[in-house]
């Protein structure tokens, strides 16, 4: 295990169906909350949020397969990512640990929440697209060109957020475009593999209604990714969760509001069975 930030206990890797996957442990809490990005992300995202919980709780910032420092892989699904989660939790110890997902990272959290109930007692879902009337994948999209840069300075000035938003403080995309990025022998590219997951709502939308532990939903009433018109049916499911619009937000909460979102998180714990 390597230690490497004020923040960071250790960081470590695990095998995980073939693939190497990278995880970072913050804090020394008894509680466990593992922190899930979204597609083309990578725990990066959290940067915010980790210094609000590693007080209280034992903070686990997971890159998913393709994506930061994990491996890659030939074909990406949430199910696929659920189980890298589990292999986690079980790694360091956790359960019933807290898992919260972001974006296409709460999919992941929903089915790993509902199959891994031993591991996971507690579910925050933040500004995850769904969707009742169910389509299949959207896996025509990618993240970005593997071009190559011949400068830091060249690549960093073309990291964007994905779905675009208004611009963040340079602190804070700073480190989240430092960490998207490596140097190889022929310039600067980018971390994550440009194929997304596939999917559908019909594994996604079983999975919520399998799940039986205290649950959140929040989504950001600027953001694209939610469909608000669901929302009703996800009470229907769900009569205790508690949802949150964060009024005035955009799709990437944890870097544009790392305070509600930690809130969130600890609603949400003080409601588990530890």
């Amino acid at each position: 295990m390597e230690s490497h930030s004020a923040h960071t206990i250790t960081s470590s890797e695990i095998e995980v169906v073939g693939c190497p996957i990278h995880y970072s442990i913050h804090g020394v809490g008894q509680r466990t909350t593992i922190l899930v990005h979204g597609f083309g992300a990578h725990q990066m995202w959290w940067h915010r949020v980790v210094p609000l919980l590693s007080d209280d709780f034992s903070v686990i910032t997971v890159d998913l397969s393709g994506n930061g420092r994990s491996g890659k892989r030939s074909a990406y699904n949430p199910e696929l990512h659920a189980r890298e989660l589990a292999a986690v939790a079980r790694d360091v110890g956790a359960g019933p640990a807290l898992v919260a997902g972001h974006s296409m990272g709460g999919r992941s959290s929903v089915i790993a929440a509902a199959t891994e109930t031993a591991l996971f007692g507690g579910l925050v879902v933040l500004d995850t697209g769904f969707c009742i009337a169910v389509r299949q994948d959207d896996a025509q999209r990618t993240v970005r060109s593997q071009r190559m840069y011949r400068t830091y300075e060249e690549i960093r000035e073309r990291f964007r957020l994905e779905p675009p938003q208004p611009a963040l403080p340079k602190d804070v995309i700073d480190p989240v475009a430092a960490y998207a990025v490596h140097q190889t022998a022929n310039g600067w590219t980018w971390r994550a593999d440009p194929r997304p997951p596939s999917f559908s709502d019909t594994s996604v939308n079983e999975a919520w209604q399998a799940v039986r532990c205290p649950v959140a939903y929040a989504y950001g009433t600027l953001s694209t990714a939610p469909v608000i018109e669901s929302l009703p049916v996800l009470r229907g499911w769900h009569p205790d969760i508690d949802i949150r619009p964060m009024a005035g937000a955009h799709h990437h909460l944890p870097l544009e509001r790392p305070d509600e979102c930690a809130d969130v998180i600890r609603t949400v714990a003080a409601r588990m069975r530890w």
